[in-house]
């Protein structure tokens, strides 16, 4: 009894994980990050410019209206038995290529997670399964094209900060329920019901309901990475340091290799061997904590 207990658990567990992933490559997949970290990196000489912007880049408008689509097909299909799976024409929106990708969360929820949800102690509806993962990859999509920023102004930073408060209040219940009514009015549904249900459904389970811990942490993440290019030496290595299982080794590195006190250093005429030299110590520094917590955690599983 106690073997078969154990096997229970195991597929149980795994299965979990297994789902878990499938989410993940999923949302990251439905909002293509890797156009998103494009746009991030070519607004270019943007990052470098000395004075302050009045409003935000253009793919955080670009991003918002493409979470705002992911939310109006995840409302629409919950309301369906089962979700078709070519039936385009159904799910009204002006970004036709993510209905595959949106479609297989629901498809992944629906045929894998019956017993995994039904064991879990907390339920979560497939809006909140669905919509957190597909915020959660926006804010570690927009962390990850920050990272490659190396060279940057103090007006660049403060640019990043302006992104990602404008992301954030894009994502709002209101704002993504007023982008998809304002797409929704282009068009002539008074004659197509399924479309009125759908609108219905959103009114009644707007993202609002869902995300707020979400939204709240992911924004906290990304703000203290860019608040992280000002510290100097001693502070960046601390917070690397006390912050190291929460990033990733290469964004660490370009706090090092792109933080305020680096910038200094390179814009002096003649960079000396010593200043070089201390850089890569502090590189070599982070390299090492790193391997040290990942077999920290190798060894605790």
């Amino acid at each position: 009894v106690c073997s078969m207990t154990e096997e229970i658990d195991f597929i149980v567990n795994i299965s979990q994980t297994f789902v878990e992933l499938c989410h993940r490559i999923s949302a990251v997949t439905a909002i293509d990050s890797h156009l998103v970290v494009q746009k991030i990196v070519s607004v270019g000489s943007g990052w470098k410019e000395a004075e302050l912007c009045e409003g935000s880049n253009s793919y955080v408008e670009d991003l918002c209206d493409r979470c705002a689509s992911l939310w109006e097909m995840i409302s629409c299909w919950s309301i369906r038995s089962s979700p078709p799976p070519n039936d385009h024409s159904a799910i009204i929106t002006n970004q036709p290529e993510i209905l595959d990708c949106t479609g297989n969360i629901i498809r992944t929820y629906n045929r894998m997670t019956e017993v995994v949800v039904s064991t879990s102690s907390t339920t979560h509806s497939l809006h909140s399964i669905a919509w957190n993962h597909i915020l959660q990859a926006c804010y570690m999509t927009i962390l990850h094209g920050f990272s490659l920023i190396l060279t940057c102004s103090t007006e660049g930073r403060a640019l990043m900060s302006m992104d990602l408060a404008a992301y954030s209040a894009g994502i709002s219940s209101e704002s993504v329920m007023e982008r998809i009514l304002r797409r929704r009015e282009m068009k002539d549904l008074r004659e197509n019901e399924e479309s009125r249900a759908c609108v219905s459904q959103m009114l009644v389970a707007s993202p609002g309901d869902f995300v707020m811990d979400v939204q709240r942490a992911g924004m906290q993440h990304v703000d203290a990475y860019i608040k992280a290019f000002y510290f100097g030496e001693e502070d960046l290595m601390s917070w690397i340091n006390e912050n190291c299982g929460s990033y990733k080794l290469g964004q660490s590195l370009a706090l090092i290799m792109s933080s305020s006190f680096n910038s200094e250093l390179s814009s002096s005429s003649s960079r000396s061997k010593i200043q070089q030299q201390r850089v890569q110590l502090m590189v070599e520094q982070v390299k090492n904590l790193y391997q040290q917590f990942e077999g920290t955690e190798m060894n605790g599983s």
